[in-house]
């Protein structure tokens, strides 16, 4: 089941996993000596726990006091909304949803008529070079006054497109920049794009799913130049990086084109990422095959802690005024809505009706006295080892 709680609770916690891909991403070398791998699967998680913020009552360890948390929740609560406010809130949410889809259309049909309009020839340039990339691939490569850097556009009909300088290319710059465009669609990452964009549509109102999506798109940068530089030696990616290097330094206009549906070259405007770029694929040695161990142990964690916080659901808790729950001179009736038991860790057990509590002891509570209310039991639960030994030696 979803309920306010979990969404609030689901929102802090990727909020909080992004920062972590930020701060990762941010640490030269850590991917250095790790890779990208550690980094995809704490984005893969945050996704995954964004999109399911559900709640299992049956199986959760409810986290409930008077802290700063429940304060504020009390406040949202006690706010008198209307019946019809939830279909209201959904219905912003929906429209906020439709507006960012449509946006997202737009701007992709904008992007490729400003790329086709502004294409020199129909004719594909270099063939020959991408033929040694994939002889098997009939992929366009068209010149156009569109894009300041050479780009990949297009998920059903991919087309590499190039700026009007493409001529001041050497061969070899020219053989980088398709086998990098080609790596893009080779892994997908158009497709990826496309899907982290419908992501932040369905959660516009997230300030943290734009970060999300600025990181991942240097990740696919990242992972890109790690994937096309995997086979190669040290004279090949040397190579490799002049050609980054030459290609940069042609750029004639500094407007690069950071379209939501396309992967470029590279951003110009980012030039503390072509600096990350650079750094590690220079250092690339420095992945040790020992390290493996950590990483495998690193992604474990990241993966269990997600499930794990599935397990814990903070809950606001304050007493029900005597007023709200009383009427002078009529009986006081308990219910499921207004009365819980609570066990404190050290066993004892409690009976909450209003703002009163009253001890009632065990043996009422294991013989169901109190069986239609909510529990919360603070008690620590027994290892694997105490359960086994409690199983078999009775006491």
């Amino acid at each position: 089941m979803v309920s306010i709680y979990s969404i609030i609770w689901s929102a802090l916690i990727c909020s909080f996993m992004i920062l972590c891909i930020l701060f990762i991403r941010k640490r030269t070398g850590f991917l250095q000596k790790y890779g990208t791998n550690v980094l995809i699967v704490l984005s893969i998680c945050c996704i995954i726990r964004m999109i399911l913020p559900c709640e299992f009552p049956e199986f959760q360890y409810i986290i409930s006091n008077d802290s700063f948390y429940s304060s504020v929740m009390k406040g949202f609560f006690s706010y008198q909304f209307p019946e019809n406010a939830l279909p209201a809130v959904l219905a912003v949410w929906a429209t906020g949803s439709v507006i960012f889809v449509v946006h997202f259309i737009v701007k992709y049909i904008m992007t490729e008529y400003k790329l086709k309009k502004g294409e020199i020839s129909e004719e594909d340039i270099s063939p020959d070079l991408f033929a040694l990339i994939n002889s098997d691939l009939n992929m366009p490569v068209r010149v156009s006054s569109g894009t300041p850097v050479p780009l990949l556009v297009g998920i059903v009909h991919p087309k590499v497109y190039l700026p009007l300088y493409t001529g001041e290319y050497e061969e070899k710059d020219l053989y980088y920049v398709l086998l990098h465009e080609y790596t893009h669609w080779k892994k997908g990452d158009l497709i990826k794009k496309f899907l982290i964009n419908i992501l932040c549509s369905i959660f516009w109102w997230n300030p943290f799913v734009y970060l999300l999506r600025f990181e991942l798109t240097r990740l696919l940068e990242i992972n890109c130049d790690q994937t096309l530089t995997k086979n190669m030696d040290d004279r090949e990616v040397l190579s490799y990086l002049q050609s980054l290097y030459h290609v940069m330094q042609l750029i004639h206009n500094s407007r690069t084109v950071n379209s939501l549906h396309t992967i470029g070259f590279f951003n110009s405007n980012e030039k503390t990422a072509i600096e990350q770029r650079f750094a590690l694929l220079i250092g690339r040695d420095k992945r040790k095959t020992g390290n493996r161990f950590v990483k495998r142990g690193l992604m474990l964690f990241v993966v269990v802690a997600m499930v794990a916080s599935y397990y814990f659901l903070p809950q606001s808790q304050f007493h029900v005024p005597e007023s709200d729950v009383w009427i002078e001179g009529s009986d006081a009736v308990s219910n499921a809505d207004n009365s819980y038991v609570e066990i404190t860790e050290d066993g004892k057990y409690y009976f909450y009706y209003a703002n009163i509590s009253v001890r009632i002891s065990k043996e009422h509570f294991d013989a169901g006295y109190y069986s239609i209310y909510p529990v919360i039991d603070h008690r620590k639960k027994p290892s694997l080892l105490e359960r086994l030994k409690n199983w078999f030696v009775p006491e």
